[in-house]
Protein backbone atom coordinates (compact mmCIF):
# COMPACT_ATOMS: atom_id res chain seq x y z
CA UNK A 1 0.00 0.00 0.00
CA UNK A 2 3.07 2.34 0.92
CA UNK A 3 4.42 1.97 -2.88
CA UNK A 4 0.88 2.35 -4.46
CA UNK A 5 0.50 5.91 -1.99
CA UNK A 6 3.95 6.70 -3.17
CA UNK A 7 3.00 6.36 -6.75
CA UNK A 8 0.20 7.88 -6.40
CA UNK A 9 1.60 11.04 -4.91
CA UNK A 10 4.65 11.18 -7.50
CA UNK A 11 4.26 14.71 -9.88
CA UNK A 12 3.04 13.83 -13.30
CA UNK A 13 6.58 14.61 -15.08
CA UNK A 14 7.63 11.32 -13.23
CA UNK A 15 4.42 9.67 -14.09
CA UNK A 16 4.85 10.39 -17.63
CA UNK A 17 8.38 9.19 -17.76
CA UNK A 18 7.96 5.86 -15.64
CA UNK A 19 4.88 5.17 -18.02
CA UNK A 20 6.31 5.54 -21.50
CA UNK A 21 9.44 3.76 -19.56
CA UNK A 22 7.36 1.05 -18.61
CA UNK A 23 5.38 0.87 -22.02
CA UNK A 24 8.14 1.91 -24.56
CA UNK A 25 11.36 1.25 -22.84
CA UNK A 26 11.08 -1.54 -21.24
CA UNK A 27 8.73 -3.71 -24.28
CA UNK A 28 11.63 -2.19 -26.59
CA UNK A 29 14.30 -4.40 -24.22
CA UNK A 30 12.22 -7.30 -23.76
CA UNK A 31 11.54 -7.95 -27.62
CA UNK A 32 15.30 -7.05 -27.99
CA UNK A 33 16.25 -9.79 -26.19
CA UNK A 34 13.79 -12.31 -27.98
CA UNK A 35 14.78 -10.64 -31.19
CA UNK A 36 18.34 -11.59 -29.87
CA UNK A 37 17.39 -14.84 -28.91
CA UNK A 38 15.33 -16.06 -31.53
CA UNK A 39 17.89 -15.09 -33.67
CA UNK A 40 20.42 -17.27 -31.50
CA UNK A 41 18.62 -19.99 -31.34
CA UNK A 42 18.07 -20.59 -34.90
CA UNK A 43 21.61 -19.54 -35.26
CA UNK A 44 23.00 -22.22 -33.47
CA UNK A 45 20.04 -24.57 -34.76
CA UNK A 46 21.02 -24.13 -38.18
CA UNK A 47 24.70 -24.48 -37.37
CA UNK A 48 24.37 -27.85 -34.81
CA UNK A 49 22.52 -29.24 -37.63
CA UNK A 50 25.05 -28.52 -40.22
CA UNK A 51 27.50 -30.08 -37.58
CA UNK A 52 25.34 -33.11 -37.14
CA UNK A 53 25.42 -33.50 -41.30
CA UNK A 54 28.94 -33.43 -40.70
CA UNK A 55 29.18 -35.40 -38.14
CA UNK A 56 27.33 -38.42 -39.99
CA UNK A 57 29.34 -37.96 -42.78
CA UNK A 58 32.03 -39.19 -40.34
CA UNK A 59 29.99 -42.09 -39.22
CA UNK A 60 29.51 -43.25 -42.92
CA UNK A 61 33.70 -43.02 -42.99
CA UNK A 62 33.50 -45.36 -39.78
CA UNK A 63 30.97 -47.46 -41.24
CA UNK A 64 33.33 -47.75 -44.59
CA UNK A 65 35.97 -49.10 -42.80
CA UNK A 66 33.92 -51.62 -40.91
CA UNK A 67 32.59 -52.62 -44.09
CA UNK A 68 36.21 -53.02 -45.63
CA UNK A 69 37.48 -54.86 -42.38
CA UNK A 70 34.69 -57.35 -42.68
CA UNK A 71 34.63 -58.12 -46.37
CA UNK A 72 38.18 -58.82 -45.82
CA UNK A 73 37.92 -60.42 -43.08
CA UNK A 74 35.28 -62.69 -44.90
CA UNK A 75 38.49 -64.36 -46.95
CA UNK A 76 39.75 -66.10 -44.08
CA UNK A 77 36.32 -66.79 -42.76
CA UNK A 78 35.91 -68.75 -45.88
CA UNK A 79 39.00 -70.05 -48.34
CA UNK A 80 39.33 -73.70 -47.72
CA UNK A 81 42.95 -73.80 -48.09
CA UNK A 82 43.45 -71.07 -45.04
CA UNK A 83 40.75 -73.38 -43.21
CA UNK A 84 42.49 -76.54 -44.01
CA UNK A 85 46.10 -75.18 -42.79
CA UNK A 86 44.64 -73.52 -39.61
CA UNK A 87 43.03 -76.35 -38.40
CA UNK A 88 45.76 -78.73 -38.82
CA UNK A 89 46.92 -79.84 -35.01
CA UNK A 90 49.23 -82.29 -35.81
CA UNK A 91 52.69 -81.99 -38.56
CA UNK A 92 54.37 -84.74 -40.31
CA UNK A 93 57.87 -82.91 -39.59
CA UNK A 94 59.50 -79.09 -38.81
CA UNK A 95 59.40 -78.52 -41.92
CA UNK A 96 55.91 -79.18 -42.81
CA UNK A 97 54.88 -77.05 -39.89
CA UNK A 98 57.32 -74.41 -41.29
CA UNK A 99 55.59 -74.80 -44.79
CA UNK A 100 51.56 -74.91 -43.65
CA UNK A 101 52.82 -71.37 -42.05
CA UNK A 102 54.60 -70.13 -44.94
CA UNK A 103 51.63 -70.63 -47.30
CA UNK A 104 49.57 -68.96 -44.26
CA UNK A 105 51.98 -66.04 -44.40
CA UNK A 106 51.80 -65.03 -48.04
CA UNK A 107 48.10 -65.43 -48.42
CA UNK A 108 47.82 -62.63 -45.50
CA UNK A 109 50.18 -60.57 -47.23
CA UNK A 110 48.58 -60.93 -50.03
CA UNK A 111 45.63 -59.95 -48.93
CA UNK A 112 46.25 -57.22 -46.21
CA UNK A 113 42.77 -54.52 -45.85
CA UNK A 114 44.00 -51.58 -47.88
CA UNK A 115 41.52 -48.65 -47.03
CA UNK A 116 42.73 -44.90 -48.54
CA UNK A 117 45.81 -44.35 -47.53
CA UNK A 118 45.98 -47.27 -44.55
CA UNK A 119 47.13 -50.54 -44.22
CA UNK A 120 45.25 -52.43 -41.66
CA UNK A 121 47.84 -54.86 -39.34
CA UNK A 122 46.09 -58.77 -39.70
CA UNK A 123 46.73 -61.34 -37.84
CA UNK A 124 45.71 -65.04 -37.06
CA UNK A 125 45.42 -66.63 -33.66
CA UNK A 126 45.28 -70.60 -34.06
CA UNK A 127 43.94 -72.86 -31.09
CA UNK A 128 46.96 -74.98 -32.54
CA UNK A 129 48.99 -73.09 -30.57
CA UNK A 130 50.66 -71.16 -34.04
CA UNK A 131 50.05 -67.39 -34.55
CA UNK A 132 49.76 -65.62 -38.11
CA UNK A 133 50.43 -62.24 -39.18
CA UNK A 134 50.35 -60.31 -42.56
CA UNK A 135 53.74 -57.88 -41.00
CA UNK A 136 55.54 -60.80 -40.31
CA UNK A 137 55.56 -62.17 -44.04
CA UNK A 138 58.23 -64.94 -43.22
CA UNK A 139 61.11 -62.20 -42.42
CA UNK A 140 60.51 -60.81 -38.92
CA UNK A 141 59.03 -61.91 -36.04
CA UNK A 142 56.12 -60.38 -34.37
CA UNK A 143 54.40 -60.59 -30.81
CA UNK A 144 51.30 -61.91 -30.83
CA UNK A 145 48.88 -61.74 -28.07
CA UNK A 146 48.14 -64.85 -25.93
CA UNK A 147 45.38 -66.76 -27.25
CA UNK A 148 44.43 -68.09 -24.37
CA UNK A 149 44.30 -65.74 -22.56
CA UNK A 150 41.82 -63.69 -24.80
CA UNK A 151 39.58 -66.19 -24.27
CA UNK A 152 39.19 -65.53 -20.87
CA UNK A 153 38.47 -61.44 -20.84
CA UNK A 154 34.79 -60.29 -20.82
CA UNK A 155 34.03 -59.14 -24.57
CA UNK A 156 35.22 -62.69 -25.39
CA UNK A 157 31.54 -64.42 -24.59
CA UNK A 158 29.95 -61.88 -26.41
CA UNK A 159 31.88 -63.20 -29.79
CA UNK A 160 31.84 -67.12 -28.82
CA UNK A 161 28.02 -67.03 -29.72
CA UNK A 162 27.97 -65.44 -33.60
CA UNK A 163 30.17 -65.47 -36.41
CA UNK A 164 30.06 -62.12 -36.84
CA UNK A 165 32.73 -59.39 -36.96
CA UNK A 166 33.04 -57.63 -33.14
CA UNK A 167 34.81 -54.53 -32.92
CA UNK A 168 36.15 -53.64 -29.54
CA UNK A 169 38.20 -51.10 -28.09
CA UNK A 170 41.64 -51.76 -28.05
CA UNK A 171 41.85 -50.33 -24.13
CA UNK A 172 39.02 -53.03 -23.37
CA UNK A 173 41.49 -56.11 -23.44
CA UNK A 174 43.96 -56.15 -21.39
CA UNK A 175 46.11 -58.76 -23.77
CA UNK A 176 46.13 -56.42 -27.08
CA UNK A 177 46.85 -53.36 -24.76
CA UNK A 178 50.07 -55.21 -23.54
CA UNK A 179 51.71 -55.57 -27.17
CA UNK A 180 51.72 -51.47 -27.04
CA UNK A 181 50.95 -51.51 -30.59
CA UNK A 182 49.10 -48.31 -32.11
CA UNK A 183 46.02 -49.18 -32.66
CA UNK A 184 42.45 -48.25 -30.94
CA UNK A 185 40.38 -50.54 -32.10
CA UNK A 186 40.47 -54.30 -32.56
CA UNK A 187 38.61 -56.20 -35.31
CA UNK A 188 37.91 -59.82 -34.00
CA UNK A 189 36.14 -62.38 -35.69
CA UNK A 190 36.26 -66.56 -34.72
CA UNK A 191 36.95 -68.83 -37.58
CA UNK A 192 35.70 -72.15 -37.36
CA UNK A 193 36.22 -75.20 -39.64
CA UNK A 194 34.22 -75.10 -42.75
CA UNK A 195 33.25 -78.92 -42.30
CA UNK A 196 32.49 -79.50 -38.69
CA UNK A 197 31.99 -76.07 -37.16
CA UNK A 198 34.72 -75.84 -33.95
CA UNK A 199 36.68 -73.32 -33.45
CA UNK A 200 39.31 -72.94 -34.70
CA UNK A 201 41.37 -69.33 -34.17
CA UNK A 202 40.47 -65.76 -34.19
CA UNK A 203 40.99 -63.23 -37.04
CA UNK A 204 42.01 -60.17 -35.32
CA UNK A 205 42.91 -57.06 -37.25
CA UNK A 206 44.76 -53.64 -35.64
CA UNK A 207 42.72 -50.14 -37.02
CA UNK A 208 45.75 -47.73 -36.21
CA UNK A 209 44.67 -44.59 -34.38
CA UNK A 210 45.98 -42.50 -37.11
CA UNK A 211 43.37 -43.95 -39.68
CA UNK A 212 40.66 -42.76 -36.71
CA UNK A 213 41.90 -39.33 -36.03
CA UNK A 214 42.75 -38.74 -39.79
CA UNK A 215 38.93 -39.64 -40.53
CA UNK A 216 37.62 -37.15 -37.39
CA UNK A 217 40.39 -34.53 -38.26
CA UNK A 218 39.04 -33.95 -42.21
CA UNK A 219 35.98 -32.20 -41.75
CA UNK A 220 37.40 -30.76 -38.06
CA UNK A 221 36.83 -26.72 -38.01
CA UNK A 222 39.11 -24.49 -36.29
CA UNK A 223 38.22 -24.14 -31.92
CA UNK A 224 36.19 -27.87 -32.52
CA UNK A 225 37.36 -31.45 -31.23
CA UNK A 226 35.49 -34.19 -32.00
CA UNK A 227 36.32 -38.16 -30.37
CA UNK A 228 34.53 -41.22 -30.89
CA UNK A 229 33.30 -42.93 -27.45
CA UNK A 230 32.77 -46.47 -26.83
CA UNK A 231 29.12 -47.67 -25.17
CA UNK A 232 30.96 -47.86 -21.98
CA UNK A 233 31.66 -43.79 -22.07
CA UNK A 234 35.67 -44.36 -22.95
CA UNK A 235 36.64 -41.86 -25.15
CA UNK A 236 38.86 -44.58 -27.88
CA UNK A 237 40.20 -41.71 -29.93
CA UNK A 238 40.01 -37.99 -30.08
CA UNK A 239 41.40 -34.76 -31.63
CA UNK A 240 42.53 -33.91 -28.18
CA UNK A 241 45.02 -36.62 -27.44
CA UNK A 242 44.18 -35.21 -23.43
CA UNK A 243 40.95 -36.98 -23.81
CA UNK A 244 41.94 -40.79 -25.35
CA UNK A 245 41.29 -43.12 -23.35
CA UNK A 246 39.21 -41.02 -20.34
CA UNK A 247 35.91 -42.13 -19.00
CA UNK A 248 33.08 -39.71 -19.61
CA UNK A 249 30.78 -42.44 -17.37
CA UNK A 250 30.37 -39.92 -14.42
CA UNK A 251 29.90 -36.69 -16.11
CA UNK A 252 26.63 -34.90 -15.95
CA UNK A 253 26.20 -35.26 -19.63
CA UNK A 254 26.89 -38.47 -20.24
CA UNK A 255 23.00 -39.42 -19.55
CA UNK A 256 22.11 -37.66 -22.43
CA UNK A 257 24.67 -38.76 -24.58
CA UNK A 258 23.67 -42.43 -23.96
CA UNK A 259 20.31 -41.89 -23.89
CA UNK A 260 19.53 -40.52 -27.14
CA UNK A 261 20.73 -41.64 -30.58
CA UNK A 262 21.72 -38.35 -32.25
CA UNK A 263 21.20 -34.15 -30.96
CA UNK A 264 22.54 -31.57 -29.25
CA UNK A 265 23.24 -29.47 -25.79
CA UNK A 266 25.28 -27.46 -23.76
CA UNK A 267 27.53 -28.82 -21.80
CA UNK A 268 30.75 -27.87 -19.62
CA UNK A 269 33.71 -30.09 -21.26
CA UNK A 270 37.52 -29.79 -19.59
CA UNK A 271 36.28 -26.21 -17.13
CA UNK A 272 34.55 -25.03 -20.55
CA UNK A 273 31.28 -23.97 -21.37
CA UNK A 274 30.99 -25.57 -25.14
CA UNK A 275 28.19 -27.50 -26.90
CA UNK A 276 27.96 -30.90 -27.98
CA UNK A 277 26.35 -32.54 -31.23
CA UNK A 278 26.28 -36.25 -31.83
CA UNK A 279 25.62 -39.08 -33.72
CA UNK A 280 25.53 -42.43 -33.11
CA UNK A 281 27.34 -45.84 -35.25
CA UNK A 282 24.28 -48.26 -36.29
CA UNK A 283 26.88 -50.88 -36.01
CA UNK A 284 28.59 -50.38 -32.99
CA UNK A 285 26.58 -48.28 -30.15
CA UNK A 286 29.47 -45.70 -30.26
CA UNK A 287 28.91 -42.24 -30.36
CA UNK A 288 30.98 -39.58 -32.22
CA UNK A 289 30.88 -36.67 -30.64
CA UNK A 290 31.67 -33.09 -31.23
CA UNK A 291 32.13 -30.24 -29.11
CA UNK A 292 32.60 -26.60 -29.50
CA UNK A 293 33.19 -23.94 -27.16
CA UNK A 294 30.45 -21.55 -26.43
CA UNK A 295 32.82 -17.89 -27.85
CA UNK A 296 32.36 -19.77 -31.35
CA UNK A 297 28.04 -19.57 -31.17
CA UNK A 298 26.22 -19.34 -34.27
CA UNK A 299 25.31 -15.32 -34.09
CA UNK A 300 28.87 -13.56 -32.89
CA UNK A 301 30.66 -13.73 -36.34
CA UNK A 302 27.35 -12.43 -38.28
CA UNK A 303 27.01 -8.86 -39.32
CA UNK A 304 23.47 -8.80 -39.96
CA UNK A 305 23.19 -10.00 -35.97
CA UNK A 306 25.43 -7.25 -34.84
CA UNK A 307 23.37 -4.45 -37.10
CA UNK A 308 20.27 -5.76 -35.07
CA UNK A 309 21.35 -5.33 -32.06
CA UNK A 310 22.74 -2.00 -33.14
CA UNK A 311 19.09 -0.96 -34.63
CA UNK A 312 17.66 -2.23 -31.26
CA UNK A 313 20.09 -0.37 -29.24
CA UNK A 314 19.56 2.86 -31.44
CA UNK A 315 15.76 1.95 -30.89
CA UNK A 316 16.58 2.41 -27.37
CA UNK A 317 17.78 5.24 -26.53
CA UNK A 318 15.52 7.12 -29.31
CA UNK A 319 12.67 5.91 -26.50
CA UNK A 320 14.48 6.83 -23.51
CA UNK A 321 14.91 10.63 -25.31
CA UNK A 322 11.57 10.66 -26.76
CA UNK A 323 10.32 9.64 -22.91
CA UNK A 324 11.93 12.36 -21.20
CA UNK A 325 10.71 15.00 -24.17
CA UNK A 326 6.88 13.74 -23.96
CA UNK A 327 7.01 13.93 -20.18
CA UNK A 328 8.59 17.67 -20.42
CA UNK A 329 6.38 18.44 -23.20
CA UNK A 330 3.17 17.74 -21.40
CA UNK A 331 4.30 18.47 -17.68
CA UNK A 332 5.37 22.03 -19.04
CA UNK A 333 1.78 23.86 -19.59
CA UNK A 334 0.32 21.85 -16.71
CA UNK A 335 3.20 23.02 -14.41
CA UNK A 336 2.28 27.00 -15.73
CA UNK A 337 -0.93 26.23 -15.17
CA UNK A 338 -0.93 25.00 -11.72
CA UNK A 339 1.37 28.09 -11.43
CA UNK A 340 -0.87 30.45 -12.69
CA UNK A 341 -3.91 28.51 -10.10
CA UNK A 342 -1.65 29.34 -7.15
CA UNK A 343 -1.11 32.91 -7.91
CA UNK A 344 -5.47 33.50 -8.18
CA UNK A 345 -5.68 31.78 -4.76
CA UNK A 346 -3.49 34.44 -3.66
CA UNK A 347 -5.60 37.05 -4.72
CA UNK A 348 -4.62 38.02 -8.04
CA UNK A 349 -7.77 37.70 -10.50
CA UNK A 350 -5.82 39.21 -13.51
CA UNK A 351 -3.87 36.32 -14.04
CA UNK A 352 -4.33 34.81 -18.00
CA UNK A 353 -2.14 31.96 -18.67
CA UNK A 354 -0.46 32.25 -21.94
CA UNK A 355 -1.51 29.96 -25.18
CA UNK A 356 1.17 28.60 -27.40
CA UNK A 357 0.35 25.59 -29.55
CA UNK A 358 -3.56 25.26 -30.91
CA UNK A 359 -3.58 21.70 -29.22
CA UNK A 360 -5.33 20.51 -26.24
CA UNK A 361 -3.26 22.24 -23.47
CA UNK A 362 -3.75 25.14 -25.83
CA UNK A 363 -7.73 24.38 -25.58
CA UNK A 364 -7.24 24.06 -21.94
CA UNK A 365 -5.36 27.30 -21.70
CA UNK A 366 -8.22 29.03 -23.43
CA UNK A 367 -11.15 27.95 -20.86
CA UNK A 368 -9.29 28.02 -18.02
CA UNK A 369 -8.75 32.24 -19.47
CA UNK A 370 -12.74 32.31 -20.49
CA UNK A 371 -13.36 30.31 -17.00
CA UNK A 372 -11.27 33.44 -15.29
CA UNK A 373 -13.13 35.48 -17.10
CA UNK A 374 -16.69 34.67 -16.17
CA UNK A 375 -15.64 34.33 -12.20
CA UNK A 376 -14.97 38.03 -12.11
CA UNK A 377 -17.85 39.04 -13.95
CA UNK A 378 -19.70 36.61 -11.45
CA UNK A 379 -18.03 38.23 -8.51
CA UNK A 380 -19.30 41.47 -10.02
CA UNK A 381 -22.83 40.42 -10.44
CA UNK A 382 -22.70 38.81 -7.10
CA UNK A 383 -21.23 41.94 -5.36
CA UNK A 384 -24.40 43.98 -7.51
CA UNK A 385 -27.03 41.69 -6.69
CA UNK A 386 -25.98 41.73 -2.96
CA UNK A 387 -26.15 45.22 -3.48
CA UNK A 388 -29.42 44.99 -4.32
CA UNK A 389 -30.47 42.63 -1.47
CA UNK A 390 -29.43 45.07 0.79
CA UNK A 391 -31.56 48.42 -0.75
CA UNK A 392 -34.54 46.19 -1.19
CA UNK A 393 -33.86 45.26 2.81
CA UNK A 394 -33.45 48.82 3.97
CA UNK A 395 -36.44 49.77 1.84
CA UNK A 396 -38.49 46.85 3.05
CA UNK A 397 -37.24 48.02 7.10
CA UNK A 398 -37.97 52.04 5.91
CA UNK A 399 -41.46 51.16 4.76
CA UNK A 400 -42.37 49.16 7.84
CA UNK A 401 -41.45 51.76 9.97
CA UNK A 402 -41.90 55.05 7.58
CA UNK A 403 -42.89 58.33 9.50
CA UNK A 404 -46.75 58.03 7.88
CA UNK A 405 -47.11 54.84 9.63
CA UNK A 406 -45.95 55.73 13.24
CA UNK A 407 -47.58 58.63 13.13
CA UNK A 408 -51.21 56.94 12.28
CA UNK A 409 -50.49 53.95 14.46
CA UNK A 410 -49.83 56.56 17.18
CA UNK A 411 -52.84 58.39 16.22
CA UNK A 412 -54.69 55.42 16.72
CA UNK A 413 -53.87 54.48 20.11
CA UNK A 414 -54.58 58.19 21.20
CA UNK A 415 -57.45 57.93 20.08
CA UNK A 416 -58.09 54.28 21.55
CA UNK A 417 -57.26 56.22 24.98
CA UNK A 418 -59.64 59.30 24.86
CA UNK A 419 -62.32 56.73 24.21
CA UNK A 420 -61.64 54.85 27.27
CA UNK A 421 -60.45 51.70 25.36
CA UNK A 422 -57.90 50.82 27.58
CA UNK A 423 -57.81 47.20 26.66
CA UNK A 424 -57.27 47.72 22.93
CA UNK A 425 -54.81 50.92 23.39
CA UNK A 426 -52.69 48.24 25.54
CA UNK A 427 -52.94 45.66 23.08
CA UNK A 428 -52.35 48.60 20.21
CA UNK A 429 -48.84 49.37 22.13
CA UNK A 430 -47.72 45.67 23.36
CA UNK A 431 -48.15 44.44 19.23
CA UNK A 432 -46.51 48.17 17.82
CA UNK A 433 -43.02 47.56 20.75
CA UNK A 434 -42.72 43.91 19.23
CA UNK A 435 -42.92 44.99 15.28
CA UNK A 436 -40.38 47.82 16.32
CA UNK A 437 -37.89 45.04 18.32
CA UNK A 438 -38.41 42.41 15.44
CA UNK A 439 -37.20 45.43 13.20
CA UNK A 440 -33.96 46.92 14.91
CA UNK A 441 -32.63 44.26 16.99
CA UNK A 442 -33.06 41.36 13.99
CA UNK A 443 -30.22 41.00 11.43
CA UNK A 444 -31.29 38.04 10.02
CA UNK A 445 -32.05 38.05 6.38
CA UNK A 446 -34.07 35.06 6.80
CA UNK A 447 -36.35 33.86 9.49
CA UNK A 448 -38.58 30.98 10.47
CA UNK A 449 -41.90 31.15 9.09
CA UNK A 450 -43.48 30.98 12.76
CA UNK A 451 -41.59 34.18 13.41
CA UNK A 452 -42.68 36.23 10.52
CA UNK A 453 -46.14 35.18 11.25
CA UNK A 454 -45.71 36.80 14.70
CA UNK A 455 -44.58 39.87 13.28
CA UNK A 456 -47.98 39.85 11.02
CA UNK A 457 -50.17 39.33 13.92
CA UNK A 458 -49.16 42.12 15.68
CA UNK A 459 -49.25 44.34 12.09
CA UNK A 460 -52.78 43.22 11.69
CA UNK A 461 -53.39 44.31 15.51
CA UNK A 462 -52.79 47.33 14.73
CA UNK A 463 -54.51 47.57 11.95
CA UNK A 464 -57.58 46.08 13.19
CA UNK A 465 -57.55 48.64 15.73
CA UNK A 466 -56.90 51.39 13.92
CA UNK A 467 -59.80 50.45 11.36
CA UNK A 468 -62.22 49.36 14.14
CA UNK A 469 -64.77 46.40 12.68
CA UNK A 470 -63.50 47.32 8.75
CA UNK A 471 -61.88 44.03 8.77
CA UNK A 472 -61.38 40.54 9.92
CA UNK A 473 -58.24 38.02 9.84
CA UNK A 474 -57.18 34.62 10.26
CA UNK A 475 -53.62 32.79 10.15
CA UNK A 476 -53.69 29.22 9.29
CA UNK A 477 -49.98 27.57 9.62
CA UNK A 478 -49.56 24.25 9.06
CA UNK A 479 -47.26 23.06 11.52
CA UNK A 480 -45.13 21.45 9.39
CA UNK A 481 -44.15 24.55 7.71
CA UNK A 482 -43.70 26.25 11.06
CA UNK A 483 -39.79 26.25 11.00
CA UNK A 484 -39.33 27.17 6.98
CA UNK A 485 -37.70 29.99 6.27
CA UNK A 486 -38.72 32.65 4.65
CA UNK A 487 -37.01 36.60 4.34
CA UNK A 488 -38.15 39.25 6.64
CA UNK A 489 -41.14 41.54 6.06
CA UNK A 490 -42.33 39.02 3.66
CA UNK A 491 -46.00 38.76 4.31
CA UNK A 492 -46.73 42.34 5.94
CA UNK A 493 -46.85 44.15 2.60
CA UNK A 494 -49.26 41.58 0.96
CA UNK A 495 -51.67 42.63 3.99
CA UNK A 496 -50.88 46.19 4.10
CA UNK A 497 -51.96 45.67 -0.09
CA UNK A 498 -55.12 43.93 0.67
CA UNK A 499 -56.05 46.55 3.58
CA UNK A 500 -55.11 49.93 1.93
CA UNK A 501 -56.56 48.58 -1.98
CA UNK A 502 -59.31 45.61 -1.18
CA UNK A 503 -61.06 45.99 1.67
CA UNK A 504 -61.27 50.58 2.13
CA UNK A 505 -63.26 50.28 -0.92
CA UNK A 506 -65.58 47.23 -0.51
CA UNK A 507 -68.07 49.33 1.99
CA UNK A 508 -68.77 46.70 4.48
CA UNK A 509 -66.66 44.46 7.07
CA UNK A 510 -63.81 42.60 4.94
CA UNK A 511 -62.16 39.36 5.85
CA UNK A 512 -58.05 38.44 5.37
CA UNK A 513 -57.28 34.65 5.72
CA UNK A 514 -53.18 34.17 5.73
CA UNK A 515 -52.45 30.54 5.57
CA UNK A 516 -49.35 28.66 4.57
CA UNK A 517 -49.01 24.38 3.09
CA UNK A 518 -46.05 22.73 2.50
CA UNK A 519 -46.46 20.89 -1.22
CA UNK A 520 -43.39 18.58 -1.98
CA UNK A 521 -40.34 20.19 -1.88
CA UNK A 522 -42.02 24.08 -2.00
CA UNK A 523 -43.57 26.04 0.83
CA UNK A 524 -46.72 27.67 -0.46
CA UNK A 525 -48.11 30.62 1.21
CA UNK A 526 -51.78 32.14 0.23
CA UNK A 527 -52.80 35.88 1.18
CA UNK A 528 -56.30 36.29 0.35
CA UNK A 529 -58.82 39.34 0.81
CA UNK A 530 -62.52 39.45 0.21
CA UNK A 531 -63.13 42.92 -0.83
CA UNK A 532 -63.17 44.06 -4.14
CA UNK A 533 -59.25 43.57 -4.69
CA UNK A 534 -57.08 45.99 -6.83
CA UNK A 535 -55.92 46.66 -10.05
CA UNK A 536 -54.48 42.74 -10.87
CA UNK A 537 -53.59 44.06 -14.35
CA UNK A 538 -51.40 46.83 -12.91
CA UNK A 539 -50.62 43.94 -10.44
CA UNK A 540 -49.01 41.80 -12.88
CA UNK A 541 -47.39 45.10 -14.56
CA UNK A 542 -45.72 46.01 -11.56
CA UNK A 543 -44.45 42.24 -11.20
CA UNK A 544 -43.14 41.91 -14.02
CA UNK A 545 -41.00 45.09 -14.74
CA UNK A 546 -37.17 44.98 -14.01
CA UNK A 547 -35.77 45.60 -10.23
CA UNK A 548 -35.75 49.17 -10.21
CA UNK A 549 -33.76 49.46 -6.98
CA UNK A 550 -34.00 52.46 -4.64
CA UNK A 551 -36.90 53.77 -6.35
CA UNK A 552 -39.80 55.13 -4.69
CA UNK A 553 -42.72 53.55 -6.40
CA UNK A 554 -44.12 50.61 -5.25
CA UNK A 555 -47.93 49.43 -4.20
CA UNK A 556 -48.88 50.38 -0.67
CA UNK A 557 -45.87 51.45 1.48
CA UNK A 558 -43.13 48.63 0.61
CA UNK A 559 -44.70 47.49 -2.30
CA UNK A 560 -45.46 44.16 -3.83
CA UNK A 561 -42.73 44.30 -5.99
CA UNK A 562 -39.54 44.23 -3.15
CA UNK A 563 -41.02 41.11 -2.24
CA UNK A 564 -40.72 39.41 -5.34
CA UNK A 565 -37.95 40.77 -6.21
CA UNK A 566 -36.32 39.37 -3.04
CA UNK A 567 -37.62 36.39 -2.96
CA UNK A 568 -36.15 35.71 -6.55
CA UNK A 569 -33.20 37.18 -5.43
CA UNK A 570 -32.78 34.76 -2.65
CA UNK A 571 -34.45 31.38 -4.24
CA UNK A 572 -33.76 32.07 -8.01
CA UNK A 573 -36.05 33.30 -10.55
CA UNK A 574 -38.04 30.23 -10.99
CA UNK A 575 -39.72 31.36 -7.49
CA UNK A 576 -41.69 34.30 -6.60
CA UNK A 577 -44.92 36.00 -6.47
CA UNK A 578 -48.57 35.60 -8.02
CA UNK A 579 -51.59 37.05 -8.56
CA UNK A 580 -55.28 35.97 -9.88
CA UNK A 581 -58.47 37.41 -9.12
CA UNK A 582 -60.90 35.48 -7.12
CA UNK A 583 -64.66 34.30 -8.58
CA UNK A 584 -66.44 36.18 -5.72
CA UNK A 585 -64.39 38.93 -6.01
CA UNK A 586 -61.01 39.88 -4.00
CA UNK A 587 -57.57 39.13 -4.77
CA UNK A 588 -55.36 36.16 -3.90
CA UNK A 589 -51.48 36.47 -3.76
CA UNK A 590 -49.41 33.64 -3.99
CA UNK A 591 -45.79 33.19 -2.58
CA UNK A 592 -44.04 30.03 -3.34
CA UNK A 593 -40.47 29.41 -2.14
CA UNK A 594 -37.67 26.03 -1.53
CA UNK A 595 -39.00 24.62 1.87
CA UNK A 596 -35.68 25.04 3.39
CA UNK A 597 -34.95 24.94 7.16
CA UNK A 598 -32.20 26.27 9.56
CA UNK A 599 -29.79 23.25 9.12
CA UNK A 600 -30.47 23.29 5.37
Amino acid sequence: MKIKQRIKNLKLQKKILFSNLIFSVIPCLILMSLLLYVVNSDGNRRLNQSRLVILNQIDTGLDNIFHDIIIGSDFFYRNEEINHLISRKEFDSGYDRFQSMSQVQELLHDNRIRYRDQYYSMEVLGENGMNWSAEESGRAARSHPDYGQVKKEAWYDELSGTSSMKFIPTCRSGEFSRLQRDSVIQAVRLIRNLHSGRGIGMVNIDIPEDAILSLLRESMQTGQEIFLMDEQGVVIACTDEGMTKTSLADEPYYEKLSGNSRGYFPADMRDTNAQLCFVTNAATGWKTVMYTPMQNRAWSGYRNYILILALAAVYFVLAVVMSVYNSHYISRPVRKLKDDILTIYQGDLNVRTEIGAMDEFGELGIQFNEMMDRIQDLITQLGERDEEKRVLELQALQAQINPHFLYNTLASIRFLVEMNMEEQATQSLLALARLLKGTFSDHRRLIPLREEMDSLKNYLILMGNRYQDAFTWRLDLDPAAADMLVPRVALQPLAENAISHGLNTSGGTGHILVEARLHGDELVIRVVDSGTGGDLERIREILGKPSTVGRKEWVSGIGIRNVHERLQLFFGEQYGLSAEKLPDGGICFTMRMPAWTKEQ
